[in-house]
Order: structure tokens, then sequence, then C-alpha cells
């Protein structure tokens, strides 16, 4: 395997520290974040193994975020997006949020287009599209996270989906610890205020 690429045309020269853990300030780096810094100065297969390392969670991310119909598609435009990010990333924060920020960007672009296409739909039609309904409890909960208002579904998918720490899930959000902690807060009370609804209205339906 030959080494990784030294070349400093594109990302500046390195020091001695960033030459041998790929951060400028020599602190503690977790093995996938390493292999980001190798994919960005020209490791093949440091970048075959980052996309690798991150591809479940970011299919995860966007399967509740967007939905099981877009998940495939948005989860290969994320990725390819990280690919032809990578020069900019500097090792400053865990490369798993760098990857989620991007990824929360593609999801964002996803639901700008998704809501043109709707109101296209619905100046046609007349009428608002019905939505498909689940054949598995989990399928079922995630339609009923998918009714979330986006800030709070975001909060709780990389919460309670993904199990990320607060700390984590507000570098991704941009946002500080308290308000994701109250979005998941609020994400939770609606959550249960709409399963109980939906076993109210089940059992209303029963003879």
């Amino acid at each position: 395997m030959s080494s990784p690429s030294t070349k400093t045309g594109v990302i500046g020269p390195l020091g001695p520290c960033e030459r041998t853990t790929g951060l400028r300030d020599c602190g503690a780096v977790d093995d996938l974040t390493a292999t980001a810094l190798a994919a960005r100065r020209g490791d093949r297969g440091a970048l075959d193994a980052l996309l690798r390392g991150v591809q479940t969670e970011v299919w995860r991310y966007c399967r509740a975020m967007v939905g099981a119909t877009e998940a495939d598609d948005v989860t290969q435009e994320a990725l390819l997006r990280v690919v032809r990010s990578l020069q900019r990333y500097d090792g400053r924060a865990p490369v798993r949020i760098w990857v989620m920020a991007v990824t929360r960007h593609v999801c964002l672009d996803t639901w700008r287009a998704a809501r043109r296409r709707r109101r296209v739909t619905d100046a046609v039609a007349n009428q608002r599209p019905t939505p498909s309904r689940s054949e598995t409890e989990w399928s079922e909960l995630m339609d009923l996270v998918g009714a979330l208002d986006e800030s709070r579904r975001e909060a709780f998918v990389l919460t309670q989906v993904l199990g990320w720490p607060y700390e984590q899930a507000a570098a991704a959000a941009g946002c500080p610890v308290g308000t994701i902690r109250s979005r998941v807060a609020r994400a939770r009370a609606e959550l249960v205020a709409a399963l109980s609804a939906a076993e109210a209205a089940a059992g209303a339906r029963e003879p």
C-alpha cells in the first residue's frame, strides 16, 4: 500500500504535527477522524474506509429525516458531497460531526425540493398527496417522527435514533446543548401525544 500523499499544492504546507496526526494542534484524534485526514491528503484507501465508516449512520439519519423512499438517493448525494468537500475539512471537529453537518444540508436541500414539488402537484391536482401507510411499528414511528417540526425531528433523530451525545448533536445542528435538550423533550411529548391519539382512533374503529 502506498503511503498517504503529502503534496502541499492544495491544502498548504504541513507542519511536523500535521504530518503525523493530521491536526495542527496535535490534539487527540479518533481513528475515523485520522482516516479522514489521511483521505484528505490523497490516500484512496483511507477515503474508501471513511465512506464505509460513515455510510450506515448517514443512511439511518437520512431514513429518519427524509423517509424510506428518498433515503438511498439522499445518502448517495450526501456521501458524494462529503468527497467533494473533503479538502475543506480541517480536523477541528470529529469527522462524524462534520459528515453529519454535510448530510444535514443535503437533507435540507431535499426538503426544499420536495416542498416545491408538492406545491406544483397540489396546484395541478387541487388536493394534498395521501401519505402511504407503513407496515411495521418502526416505520409507523418514523412516520410520526417525520411529522415533527424539522428542528425537533433533527434533534430527536440525532440523539434517540442515532444515539449521539447531546454535545455532538448540538455541534452537528449548530445550536447550544440546551436547545437540543429542549427540542428532544418537546419531540418526545409530541410523539407520546400522537401515539396516544393513534391508539384511541384505532380503538374507536374496533367493533
